[in-house]
């Protein structure tokens, strides 16, 4: 049997665990959602909500959890980019 697949993730260090259902949207999918969260002004409802009224034709739009749990790990990576340029400077 093959061992499963490690992924690392920023300020976690290596963790188990698989593709999440927003890296296998379309990408220009993906980019609406990744522009809303940068944006930073929806609710999780309303970003739900907005995608599903973006794509109406989408034959697996993203459930609110997996949105979640996209947004949390968006944020981490957004902290550290911050983090980041806020030491180069």
């Amino acid at each position: 049997m093959a061992a499963p697949a490690l992924m690392a993730f920023p300020g976690r260090g290596l963790e188990m665990g698989r593709k999440s259902t927003i890296d296998k949207l379309p990408p220009e999918v993906r980019g609406h959602i990744e522009k809303r969260l940068r944006e930073n002004r929806l609710t999780l409802d309303e970003l739900f909500a907005d995608v599903r009224g973006a794509f109406p034709d989408l034959d697996t739009a993203p459930s609110r959890s997996a949105l979640g749990r996209y947004r949390m790990g968006f944020e981490e990576v957004m902290q550290t980019q911050r983090a980041m340029s806020t030491a180069a400077e």
